[in-house]
């Protein structure tokens, strides 16, 4: 088997982010706020509901709290979106990014360390792998309740290098996000960016080792 562009950047291990990148999730949250605000009392509109994209609940809180006062809650806000995911998933699945289970399963295939790291919850990560049948695949997941800062914040990556046994600089970290890409790029990885609805800027573009379309084309020029 010929070198690979992974092998010859130096690279041993994967680090997937999850939601943007594996699933298709960023679509959902727009699709989502919407609905879940006029529960709640809220008209939260599409432009304000892009600005919460690949953010924290509790960033989601401020932003909110900017547009609709302090008695906006994420508190009471979380079991709310949380039922509105639950509900679509069980109805219609997790949609899956382009390429996501191919390069999933063609990094396994190589004996190629690869983790998650992800800004979301332990229970949700665990979900949305078991929904869409790739929990077999990883075996190392950090989350944002196993770090003690989130992302941009390195922690994330950081962690999930040291579980593989690798050096940050020896990890691909695959990011659809500009906060992402910049904890990625903190961390002293290599940060490759397939962005979803969010478009980078140069700012971000210029932290990122490349910029895909999709996974297959990671898994073509890469692997």
């Amino acid at each position: 088997m010929p070198v690979t562009t992974f092998e010859k950047l130096g690279l041993r291990a994967v680090i997937f982010d999850m939601d943007g990148l594996l699933f298709e999730t960023e679509a959902l949250y727009l699709k989502a706020w919407p609905e879940v605000g006029a529960a709640m009392g809220f008209t939260i509109t599409q432009e304000i509901a892009m600005q919460t994209l690949s953010r924290q609940l509790k960033d989601c809180e401020a932003i909110f709290q900017a547009h609709y006062g302090p008695e906006f809650s994420i508190d009471a806000v979380r079991p709310v979106m949380q039922a509105w995911f639950l509900a679509e998933i069980e109805k219609n699945g997790l949609p899956l990014r382009p390429g996501a289970r191919e390069i999933v399963e063609l990094i396994h295939e190589r004996g190629i360390p690869f983790a998650l790291g992800t800004a979301n919850r332990t229970d949700v990560a665990q979900y949305y792998l078991k929904v869409t049948g790739l929990a077999e695949y990883f075996n190392t997941i950090v989350t944002l309740d196993m770090v003690e800062h989130a992302k941009p914040a390195p922690d994330v990556f950081l962690q999930a290098a040291e579980r593989m046994g690798v050096l940050p600089a020896q990890c691909l970290v695959l990011e659809d996000s500009p906060i992402g890409l910049q904890a990625a790029y903190a961390a002293g990885c290599l940060p490759v960016l397939v962005p979803d609805l969010l478009t980078p800027d140069e700012a971000t573009i210029a932290k990122a080792w490349r910029v895909f379309d999709n996974l297959k084309q990671v898994a073509e020029v890469l692997f």
